[in-house]
């Protein structure tokens, strides 16, 4: 590890953090690694590095406490301020993938709020229902391996585990199931199908009025009363008709 290169370490360190540290072999990798960084003197790193550091410690700090990662002073506060410039603009309104999403949502009745920063400022979420604390995201082509582009990238993953180590309902909605959609009832479908698991209760959809005896009954009487009152017209035109050849008479 001595003679690792700084960014060598830094993404041995986040490609572990993003697989979980799935072994105890590998638990010791990270922590000789984390420790090599942190006795590096005059540590350097890139945007790109010092916020894939910042995102290695905040999974670590979740998922694995026990090996005791600390990030602090220069270098914690330029991995915080990249995170956040890299995933946490403001300036962010959204693909069209994900209004066409959330428009799906609105059309449920399911209350949202598009580009939702939460868990600590540590995730902008796509879609937030707030009060269900479930996230849903919108994954288009970049959250898949390009070799593989049905399978989630190891950050796809990783996002998806931390959101649920805050408390969070993680629901995926891939670009390719979504585009496979051929109507806004298939769309209303899916959405429904989907958000059961997380016990997201949606309005029911509206069906046909039920035609009740009564009803019938009712549109019966209308008919007869539309019957008679032709037969009294007649009537009337009758008369008039009498009335006037008796006038003739005389």
């Amino acid at each position: 590890l001595d003679a690792a290169e700084d960014w060598d370490l830094v993404f041995a360190v986040w490609s572990l953090a993003a697989l979980g540290a799935p072994t105890a072999a590998a638990e010791r990798l990270v922590g000789a690694a984390w420790e090599a960084l942190r006795q590096r003197d005059g540590l350097a790193l890139g945007p790109l590095h010092a916020q894939a550091l910042y995102h290695a410690f905040a999974a670590l700090s979740l998922e694995a406490p026990h090996l005791g990662v600390a990030l602090e002073g220069p270098l914690a506060e330029a991995g915080r301020v990249e995170w956040e410039r890299l995933n946490l603009r403001e300036d962010v309104r959204g693909s069209q993938l994900q209004r066409e999403v959330a428009d799906a949502l609105g059309a449920l009745g399911v209350g949202h709020r598009l580009e939702h920063v939460i868990a600590g400022r540590l995730f902008r979420t796509d879609i937030c229902l707030l009060e269900r604390r479930v996230a849903l995201e919108v994954d288009g082509p970049s959250h898949f391996l390009s070799n593989l582009p049905e399978r989630p990238t190891g950050a796809t993953l990783l996002r998806d585990r931390l959101l649920r180590a805050k408390g969070y309902d993680v629901v995926s909605v891939p670009h390719f199931e979504w585009e496979a959609l051929g109507s806004r009832q298939a769309q209303a479908d899916y959405l429904r199908a989907l958000l059961q698991a997380p016990g997201v209760d949606l309005p029911a959809p509206a069906g046909p009025l039920p035609i009740t005896d009564a009803f019938l009954q009712r549109l019966s009487r209308l008919g007869e009363d539309e019957e008679g009152a032709k037969d009294g017209d007649g009537g009337d035109d009758d008369g008039g008709d009498g009335d006037g050849d008796g006038d003739g008479d005389e």
